[in-house]
């Protein structure tokens, strides 16, 4: 049965900083996905022909 693979994920964290104009930013955390999930196993077609 095929199965689906989990997104390989990782947080950013972007500590607080005083930007060109004076303005802070607070902590932000940004969240990048490094490898999508993709489908594994037999393809559905194969099953489908057992």
């Amino acid at each position: 049965m095929p199965t689906r693979t989990d997104d390989e994920v990782r947080k950013v964290t972007i500590f607080p900083f005083t930007d060109t104009q004076g303005h802070y930013v607070d902590t932000t955390d940004i969240y990048v996905i490094l490898d999508d999930s993709r489908w594994s196993g037999r393809p559905a077609a194969a099953i489908w022909k057992d």
